[in-house]
This record gives structure tokens, sequence and C-alpha cells, in this order.
């Protein structure tokens, strides 16, 4: 496996022989992020056209939004990730660069989700001016970030957006954070014994032991109390803002 973020790091999941590519299913960490996200998209259903940002295989999109994914255009740069989306079913897959795309067309909602943070600090704010731009006067912009220091720190997100001379015309009207960093914790262990026992994380006993462990831990209520007694930091977060001028 190739550095995280890197192509060929994204080249490696995309191949993967699995509809699974990112273990979405049996990481806890990652089922709750995605109620997060669904719970915050389901009330803007009705708005059209969308776009998504970083769309990656699709899996996630068709997830949360199972009722009305085929109201976005999708936006990925890699190219067998784009090969899946034309097989999901997905209506409009533009295979390119975010920053470097051409968007002729306004939208009443944008959505992106955990993807700014691979693009480096100049391209995030071109990045960012585009998402207001490519937006209608009270559309949305839905996006979910990860608060991890070679990420976001943070506020740093929130400021970032509102620190672009756009002259307050984007309004947060939602936000929330959590702390999923118990899981995290848990899963990069089992990972690591995973690749010291020699399976791969196709393995069903390696996926198993990820979906269990992390169930017991929520469900226990042993994450909750963990994150209370050590003031655990936040990890995941969910902002939504409103184009208002």
């Amino acid at each position: 496996m190739r550095s995280f973020g890197s192509n060929q790091y994204f080249k490696e999941i995309y191949i993967r022989d699995t509809d699974d590519k990112w273990l979405l299913k049996c990481r806890v960490s990652q089922k709750l992020r995605i109620k997060l996200i669904k719970d915050a998209i389901s009330r803007y259903s009705h708005l059209s056209p969308c776009i998504d940002i970083g769309t990656g295989d699709g899996y996630l999109l068709k997830t949360i939004a199972p009722n009305f994914f085929n109201n976005f255009d999708v936006v990925e740069l890699d190219k067998n990730a784009c090969s899946i989306l034309s097989n999901y079913g997905f209506n409009n897959v533009i295979c390119a660069e975010f920053p470097n795309l051409k968007i002729s067309k306004k939208y009443n909602l944008f959505t992106c989700f955990d993807s700014l943070y691979y693009l480096n600090d100049q391209y995030r704010n071109i990045a960012l001016k585009k998402v207001y731009n490519s937006l209608e006067i009270n559309g949305i912009f839905i996006v979910s970030i990860s608060y991890y220091e070679k990420y976001f720190k943070q506020n740093e997100f929130k400021e970032r957006l509102l620190s672009l001379n756009l002259d307050n015309h984007f309004k947060i009207i939602f936000e929330i954070r959590k702390s999923f960093y118990v899981f995290h914790i848990a899963e990069k262990i089992i990972s690591y014994l995973n690749r010291k026992l020699g399976f791969t994380e196709q393995n069903s006993i390696y996926r198993n032991i990820l979906l269990y462990s992390g169930s017991f831990l929520y469900y226990s209520g042993l994450a909750s109390i963990l994150n209370f007694i050590f003031k655990l930091k936040e990890t995941n977060g969910l902002l939504i803002f409103k184009k208002i001028k």
C-alpha cells in the first residue's frame, strides 16, 4: 500500500474486487460518520440540481442519498473510480480535478465529504471560492471534515471559508462535531494485528473482528465512557453553509 492520499494509494483502493473498498460496512467509526452525514443531507433531498466533489466509487453517496443520488453531478479525479461511478448508475460523471474544473451551471446543493484535505492550501482556497461561485442564492453547501493536525485543526476549515473575502455571503446554519477516537484506536490495533497475521483487508475474519469490536464499544457505552474520562478530542465534524448573497 502506498502512502495515504497519494495517487497510487487511491488506484490500489479502487481496483479492489469488492463493493466495500473502504471497509465502510465493518468499521463502526465509518458507520457512525455515515449516519451523521445521512441525517444532515436527508433534509435537503428536495433540492436540485446537486453536485458532489470527490465522490470516490460512489458507495458513500448512494448510501446517504439512496432516493436522490441521481440528482447529483459527481466529480472524481481517479479514472478507475470514474468507471465505477458510471457503472453505479450516476447520470453525469465528471472525471477531473475540481480546482481546475470549469463549472458552467449553478447548483442548489453542493456536497463534499472528507476530501478537501487532500488539496494543498492554495487549491483549498480555489476550491472553496469555486463552491461559492457555483451555488445559487440560498444554495446549500454540506461538508464533512476530519479534525487531525495533518488535515484540519478544530476551527481551521470554518475560519478559512469565512475569510475568503466573500463579504459574509456564507452563513453557517448547522455544525456538529463528534469524537470517534476510541473506534479509530481500536481499528488501528486490529489492522496492525491483521497485517502481522498476514491477512488481507478483505479477509472475513478481520472484517468481522472490526465490526464486532466496534459494535461492542458503541452499544456497551464504553466508547462514550472513555471519551468522557479522557476528554478525547473530536475527530469528525459536519458543517452546513447557506449562500445568502
